[in-house]
């Protein structure tokens, strides 16, 4: 005979010599509890770990062992169905509390059980994992993927199993390890090698992170672009997954070298795709459209185009909150240089004060967006250097610069040297302008990205 739920409990409560009211007494009512023992009603998960607090033994009991409800049975399958909603709800809670969400999540994850065997469990720590990168808790997270990866191991599901692995990156990326974040990609795809056949979507996937990782890591744009044209045309093979993103990229890597002209074509083709296919990702092409024209000094079209697509770059209430807010960033840095390349240096200030950019960095922790958000503040201190107060702007881009030394992202480290250098410039400092130059032409050619 199958156990469920109410078998397991009855089994331990006669074990531990008690009755139903005492083992119900402050949780449910003793009626509930001879439902639930008979196999008539499902626990709710509060429930449950109260019962197995007062029963002695650990919720992850009730899901692990061999004999015990398999996520397909009735009652198994609502339990996996709760503990989503209740992952489901950490997720929510953690967008605007993220320090309240940190203990709930901590309760799910102990319910679940690390060392689980039951697959059904896999899906869950994943879910988990990806609830504490939003807190963030990259330890955490990393710990949960790995115990995913090896349910998925076992049961020789290589290709979930390198999908877990491949979301340790974060762990490394926050640290900006440059090492470490490429093993992750290694090792995820040593792994997926093992699975009797193939998918393209993974692969995509993994060549897609190789493109992502050399350019965020200086390891050079023709690297990043042998990635690409590898992915696009594997891409183009399969299901056409991550198209446009990998056009992003591509246009993001002609911008950054001035081919302007191969820049329009491939974002040109990129918003065509994105439009078409209804990609979440639109908003996003359009933004790097915006940049483009402020990269080629047109702030009156970048301008333009901000205007045109107000609406559409910030309706979108389905993205993360995280996103939601860099986008906002990146769009009111994008503003303030078109204002800046216009002159108009009050007004460039005012779109970044209206963002309170200065004090933006407490809704970030994680690596990468920290050293965007240095490379805005920057932009401040350049703007406000260009409207006439120069101690002070220079000495924001020296605390940005700063702050991207800490993090170790010498990418961003080079780019705001080039923006001081501007500014020395600027103001007839041009001995402290070779300097910045040279310093930013030292991290581009760092031995350690190469």
């Amino acid at each position: 005979m199958k156990n469920t739920f109410g078998a397991q409990i009855r089994a331990l409560r006669k074990q531990a010599g008690i009755t139903q009211e005492q083992l119900a007494s402050g949780i449910i009512t003793k009626s509930m509890l001879s439902q639930i023992e008979n196999g008539n009603a499902a626990p709710s998960l509060k429930t449950l770990t109260q019962l197995a607090g007062r029963l002695g033994v650990p919720v992850s009991q009730f899901m692990a062992a061999e004999g015990q409800p398999s996520p397909d049975s009735a009652l198994g399958a609502v339990f996996f169905r709760r503990i989503c909603d209740e992952l489901a709800s950490v997720d929510a809670i953690s967008a605007n509390d993220r320090e309240g969400a940190r203990p709930l999540l901590d309760q799910i994850v102990q319910e679940i059980g690390l060392n689980t065997q039951a697959l059904s469990s896999a899906e869950l720590l994943r879910k988990a994992g990806s609830c504490y990168l939003d807190i963030p808790d990259f330890e955490a997270a990393s710990t949960c993927f790995a115990a995913c990866r090896r349910l998925y191991e076992t049961n020789k599901l290589f290709v979930q199993a390198a999908q877990a692995h491949l979301e340790t990156r974060h762990l490394y990326m926050d640290r900006y390890d440059v090492a470490g974040s490429f093993a992750v990609l290694d090792e995820a795809q040593a792994i997926y090698a093992q699975a009797p056949n193939p998918d393209i979507s993974f692969e995509v996937e993994l060549l897609y992170y190789r493109a992502c990782f050399a350019l965020a890591f200086n390891a050079g744009p023709i690297s990043a672009m042998q990635s690409l044209s590898q992915a696009l045309e594997l891409s183009s093979k399969g299901n056409l997954i991550y198209y446009d993103e990998l056009l992003r990229i591509k246009a993001q890597i002609f911008l950054d070298s001035g081919n302007f002209q191969e820049f329009d074509q491939c974002i040109q083709d990129a918003l065509l795709f994105s439009k078409v296919s209804h990609s979440p990702i639109y908003p996003r092409i359009i933004a790097m459209q915006i940049a483009g024209e402020n990269k080629k000094g047109n702030g009156k079209q970048a301008l333009e185009l901000l205007a045109q697509h107000q609406q559409l770059l910030t309706s979108d209430d389905t993205m993360p909150v995280n996103r939601q807010r860099n986008l906002r960033l990146f769009l009111a840095a994008e503003a303030a240089t078109a204002y800046y390349l216009e002159k108009d240096f009050a007004q460039a200030l005012r779109v970044l004060d209206d963002v309170d950019l200065l004090g933006y960095h407490r809704y970030l922790q994680y690596g990468p967006d920290l050293a965007f958000w240095c490379e805005r503040k920057a932009l401040y201190g350049q703007i406000l250097t260009a409207s006439g107060s120069r101690e002070a702007g220079i000495d924001i881009i020296r605390q940005a610069l700063a702050k991207l030394q800490e993090l170790g992202a010498f990418r961003e480290q080079a780019a705001t040297y080039e923006r001081l250098s501007s500014v020395y410039e600027s103001i007839g400092c041009y001995q402290e302008s070779l300097d910045c130059l040279r310093k930013a032409s030292q991290l581009f050619k760092c031995p350690l990205y190469h």
